[in-house]
C-alpha cells in the first residue's frame, strides 16, 4: 500500500522514500492501470480506486490540469502567431518576446506537477524541462538547475553525470553559438 504525501503543498525531498511510487494511486497495483484524465500523471487500477482517492488527489489534479490547459492555450496562440516561431525560433525561444508567456506557462506546469509524488510526475517534469532546453538552448529560465535532481530520482545517474558535465565543460566555451541549433547540444557520453 502506498502512502500519499499531503497534497496541500509540493513534495519535499525529505518526503521521499528510497524509490518513487509508481502504480495505482490508492493500492499501488502496476498492471492494467489507466492514467487520470485530469492530471495525466496519477495511475489508477480501477474507477472505484480513482473515486476512493479523489478527495486526496483533487487539489493536485485540478492544479496540474489548469496549468496544462493554460500551457496548451499559450502554445496554440504561439503556433497561430504569423512569425512561425516554432519553426524558426527553436533553440532561442526566450529571445523572441511572444514566446515568453508560453515558456512561463511551461514552468508553471512543471511546478504544478510537483504536487504529485510518483514516477510518472517526475518523468513528466523531466520531459517538460528537457523540452524547455530544446526550445531555449541558453536556458534563460533556469531549467537546467532542476534537471539533475529529477534524473537522480529516476535512477538515471549516468545521464545526470553527462548532463552536468556538458554544462560544466562545453557550455563554458565562449565560441559556442547558442542560437545555432545545428551545433551539438548535451552530447557528452
Amino acid at each position: 500500500h502506498l502512502t500519499v504525501s499531503p497534497l496541500s503543498q509540493p513534495f519535499q525531498i525529505s518526503d521521499l522514500k528510497d524509490t518513487l511510487p509508481s502504480g495505482c494511486g490508492l493500492c499501488g497495483k502496476r498492471d492494467g492501470v489507466r492514467i487520470c484524465s485530469g492530471c495525466k500523471v496519477m495511475p489508477y487500477c480501477s474507477v472505484e480506486h480513482q473515486s476512493a482517492h479523489r478527495q486526496d488527489h483533487k487539489y493536485a489534479c485540478n492544479k496540474i490540469k489548469k496549468c496544462r490547459i493554460d500551457m496548451e492555450a499559450q502554445e496554440q496562440a504561439l503556433r497561430n502567431h504569423p512569425d512561425d516561431d516554432f519553426t524558426y525560433g527553436v533553440g532561442r525561444f526566450w529571445k523572441i518576446l511572444p514566446t515568453r508567456p508560453y515558456m512561463n506557462a511551461r514552468l508553471d506546469y512543471r511546478a504544478a506537477l510537483t504536487f504529485v509524488c510518483n514516477v510518472e510526475s517526475v518523468q513528466a517534469q523531466l520531459d517538460t524541462l528537457m523540452e524547455n532546453l530544446r526550445l531555449c538552448r541558453g536556458d534563460n529560465i533556469g531549467s537546467r538547475d532542476l534537471v539533475p535532481g529529477l534524473m537522480i530520482r529516476l535512477d538515471r545517474d549516468q545521464e545526470c553525470y553527462d548532463f552536468l558535465k556538458w554544462w560544466a565543460t562545453s557550455a563554458k566555451d565562449p565560441k559556442y553559438n547558442w542560437a545555432d541549433p545545428t551545433l551539438p547540444y548535451l552530447d557528452i557520453k
